[in-house]
Order: structure tokens, then sequence, then C-alpha cells
């Protein structure tokens, strides 16, 4: 009998037991997204208060997260399935994949998806969770159709990793270290531009040379107004696609452009660039709480509408300047670099419909409504913050 009480407790189910992690795609070792933002506040703020752990595929990414005090486990270990079984909440950004299935088979465990994007174009269905976090409350009935649950059960709370444009957060750096450092020496001489385009449904080999036959793209032929805005291009292409040819995590593709191959966290880097170049990316709505200038190159749309499509009119939605073509695109940031900037009262618009709160808050808004819905006591909250 004592040693079936033993193993009973053992995995018994522990609401204080909160897992994050477990992306189940191709970008599955990284540490990114609003996933760690809330860890990493989690952990650094309120550890007394419920025992945050990082699940991870990259036993590497485990070593340095235990290496800087983070609890953290490869996947498969007897440590990771244990917790997995006794924790009280999941907690992810995407909730996709077979490996959340499998470890939440017993649906005990609450499951929050504080998703990876703001809806600007079509996204997929999902039924995998029982609350969504959302930005505004502007968008709870798109979040809630989405993400397949009722409106009631999405939280406004805004999206943790934002909170790292705001301030500093201990761990924000891990993996990050060589881009940090390379990149705060670029910014110390000059402007940083950051160009970061969306995935194409519609390409084929998924690679970078398939993305720049579809949108065109000479960096030797920015040299000239980056030089002369004493500026640089840091080129982010979209995880899913790949490149033999690309391999080094920092490639120089021209005098002033550089291309990022390998899977990275992108947010502090974002709050370092002068100008963001995107198109169909929701990563631009980030930006705009920098109030920066943004400037969309998007060449294909027609094809990209025709084949994923928006959830708005995106001229309604995307404050800054429409370049169709490269060459409009290397006189567009003329402009911009120049200081022509004529869309800050809608970006201001766009900003106050998307994101309630424009602070560094979001993670503890979160992390308040967790306990909330788990229905643990808000006082050791209070204490611990």
């Amino acid at each position: 009998m004592p040693l079936l009480n033993m193993i009973s407790a053992l995995f018994s189910v522990d609401k204080r037991i909160w897992i994050f992690g477990l992306q189940d795609h191709e970008g599955i070792h990284e540490l990114k997204d609003n996933s760690k933002y809330l860890f990493l506040e989690v952990s650094n703020r309120f550890r007394d208060t419920v025992r945050p752990i990082w699940l991870t595929w990259s036993k590497d990414l485990a070593t340095k997260l235990t290496q800087r005090g983070y609890e953290a486990y490869y996947v498969l270990s007897c440590s990771a399935l244990v917790f997995a079984l006794r924790a009280g909440c999941f907690i992810t950004h995407t909730l996709t994949g077979n490996t959340i299935k499998t470890v939440m088979g017993g649906g005990k465990a609450l499951k929050l998806d504080l998703w990876h994007g703001i809806p600007l174009k079509t996204i997929s269905f999902s039924e995998t969770t029982d609350y969504v976090n959302s930005t505004s409350e502007s968008l709870r009935e798109l979040f809630a159709l989405s993400r397949m649950v009722e409106p009631s059960r999405v939280i406004a709370c805004g999206y943790p990793r934002n909170d790292i444009l705001f301030k500093e957060i201990n761990g924000y750096d891990i993996g990050l270290e060589e881009y940090l450092k390379s990149l705060l020496a670029l910014k110390e001489r000059a402007k940083i531009l950051l160009y970061a385009p969306t995935f194409r449904d519609y390409l084929r080999a998924r690679t970078f040379e398939e993305f720049f036959e579809k949108v065109d793209f000479e960096a030797e032929k920015l040299d000239d107004v980056l030089k002369a805005h004493n500026a640089y291009l840091l080129v982010k292409l979209h995880h899913e696609l790949r490149s033999a040819k690309l391999s080094a995590q920092l490639e120089r593709m021209s005098e002033r452009v550089y291309v990022m191959n390998e899977p990275v966290d992108l947010n502090p880097i974002l709050r370092h660039a002068d100008v963001l170049i995107t198109d169909y990316s929701s990563v631009f709505f980030d930006f705009l709480l920098l109030d920066r200038p943004i400037v969309f190159y998007i060449p294909d749309y027609k094809e990209y509408d025709q084949t994923r499509g928006f959830s708005f009119t995106y001229d309604s939605m995307t404050p800054g300047p429409k370049a169709r073509s490269f060459e409009e695109l290397v006189g567009t940031l003329n402009s911009v670099l120049a200081g022509e900037d004529t869309f800050g009262a809608q970006r201001k618009k766009v900003r106050e419909y998307v994101f309630d709160h424009c602070d560094g808050n979001s993670s503890e808004r979160v992390f308040t409504s967790v306990m909330s819905m788990l229905n643990l006591p808000l006082g050791e909250f209070a204490q611990s913050g």
C-alpha cells in the first residue's frame, strides 16, 4: 500500500508545474517567441510560486538553459516524461504536432496557446487548446475563430515576446550571444535595416534560391543607397526555407547586406532595427510598438493573395510605403533613410487597434491569467512580484 501511495503521488497532477516548449516542427530546436519570454519571466520572477520547465528536442539547448540556472530537459528523458505526466499546465505558441497530442493525451492539464502571429493573412484552424492569448479585445473574435475556441476562452494579455522591446530580460540572449555581439558592434557605427519576409505557400522547393527567383532581390544594387546613409541591411528569411549554399550564420551577400540563415529569435534583433522591410508577415505588428518606419516589399502580391489570402484589407492594415518592384524598393529606402516618413498617424491607428497594451508587462498579465484559470492563489504571486 505505501508503494502504491508513492507511485500515485509521483504521477499526481500538480497545478504548479508548468511545461513550456515542445514545438513540433522544423524549428524544433529553437528557444524563441512567446513561449520563451513567458518562460523566462516566470522563471526569473515567480519560481517560488510555480515550477516552470522547458522541454526540448535539443539536448544542447537543455544544457544551455540548465547552465544559466533554468530548469530544462531533453523531451525523451525520464525526467521530462514524469514532469509532463504531472504538469498542471502546458504553454506553447504553436500547439501543433504529434508530440503535443501524445504528451498531453491524458487531457488533465490546462493548455494555453500563446500563438505566434497576428492574423493579417489567413491562418489555419486548430482545436488542440483550452485557451488562446491575443493582443487586443478587438481581435478576440478572430482569434477565437482561427483557434476554434469560444470567445470567452481568449485572453487579451498581449504577446510576451514584445516585452523585450521595452526592457531587458534575464536569459533573452541564450543562443544569440554571437548574433547580438556582432549586431551591437554594427549598431554603434551605422543604421540597421531588417528585411524579414514571410513564407510563401506556393514555393515548391522551399529554398532561398527559389524565394529569390520569385521575389527579386539584387543585394549589390542596395549598396550605394546603404553606403550613402551609413546603413546595413540584415536579411532574415522564414525558418522553413533552407539552402546548402547559405550555410553560415551571418553570410555576406554584398558590401552592406547580410543574411541570417540559422533559426534565430527575431525579437531581440527587431528592437535594434531602425527600419523594417517586410511583406505579409505579422512581424510588422510587433515593430509598430517601436513606432519606426516600415517598408512593404510586395512584388508578388497577386500570387500571394490568390494562394494564401488575408483576414483584413491589406492596404488598411499596412502603414507604410508599398514597393512592388525592386527598383521601387531601392527608391523607397533612399527616401526613408533620408528621413521621409508620412505614416506616423496610420501606424498609431493600426497599433491602437491591434494592441490594448503598449508596455513590457504582457508576460505578467498572462501569468496572472493562468494563475486564475488554475484557481491558484494570487497572494503568492503578489509576494513574488
